[in-house]
């Protein structure tokens, strides 16, 4: 029968697992799936065959992105003495189904890691007691994802006042004595 439009089944996988079945209608076949991960994925879509068409299928590719995400960062109070805690809160926004989960890791400069805390309802919030040293200082947030969703970091600059000297202490003069 010439002309005439496919019937049966059709099978689609994804990655060499079968994502399963779908009836089709019209020479269409639909098949709703989640691909669970962002990344590139090879969609493989298979026909059966009936009693007027042959057996075959068709590929494609289907790109996955990351929802973006947006970190901001603040520290309480600001400026802060030296010795004194502050409080570092970080806010993870994402259009991601459910928003933006997981953990945020806090750095004070490049290197020195202050702690982690997990997001609750989009914010994480550290409480550092931990001395920072006199000065501004450069607080990061780093958003470190989840499947869906893309890594992001915030700064701030928390300012630290010096520690006062105590009472009765002079400071050394710098100037040379002029000798008589």
């Amino acid at each position: 029968m010439a002309g005439s439009l496919a019937t049966g089944t059709r099978s689609r996988s994804l990655s060499r697992k079968c994502a399963g079945t779908a009836m089709t209608s019209g020479g269409v076949a639909t098949l709703p799936t989640s691909l669970g991960k962002a990344g590139t994925f090879g969609i493989k879509a298979t026909f059966g065959g009936d009693v007027w068409n042959q057996t075959s299928f068709g590929t494609a590719p289907q790109v996955v992105s990351l929802y973006p995400t947006t970190t901001s960062v603040s520290t309480t109070p600001n400026p802060s003495a030296h010795g004194e805690s502050i409080t570092i809160i970080a806010t993870v926004s994402s259009a991601a189904p459910g928003g933006a989960t997981g953990t945020v890791q806090f750095k004070e400069g490049a290197s020195l890691i202050l702690g982690t805390a997990p997001l609750v309802s989009g914010t994480a919030t550290l409480i550092d007691m931990k001395v920072l040293p006199s000065g501004p200082d450069t607080i990061t947030a780093n958003y470190l994802g989840r499947w869906s969703v893309g890594q992001e970091f915030g700064t701030t600059t928390q300012t630290v006042t010096p520690r006062p000297r105590p009472r009765g202490t002079r400071r050394k003069s710098r100037r040379p004595r002029r000798s008589s």
